[in-house]
């Protein structure tokens, strides 16, 4: 996975990253370094031999393995964090200015 920062740095080139591995749960993994683009392969349901058959993602599960991608990517932000008003616990709030005065 280091190895994507590792080669768009190398190459000021957009890089990718393709699954070939039989967690498939490595995709989630690789969101977080920002690929241009992720590659996996698909199999129908049929019991033939598929390419990359160990690796590749049921036809029945890319749909909502899309979505997870996607819901994650958005997961990451813009790397700008926005300070807010404690209202979950305002209680906490009251006792922190009493503690301070």
């Amino acid at each position: 996975m280091k190895a994507i920062n590792s080669i768009k740095l190398k190459t000021n080139k957009p890089t990718a990253f393709g699954l070939h591995c039989t967690n498939h749960n490595i995709l989630y993994s690789a969101i977080s370094f920002e690929p241009e683009a992720i590659f996996f392969y698909v199999k129908d349901q049929t019991n033939g031999e598929h390419p990359d058959d160990k690796h590749a993602i049921s036809i029945n599960h890319v749909e909502q393995t899309v979505l997870n991608l996607r819901q994650l990517k958005t997961s990451l932000g813009d790397g700008k964090k926005i300070s807010t008003e404690n209202t979950l616990h305002p209680v906490d709030d009251n006792i922190m200015s009493r503690k301070q005065s």
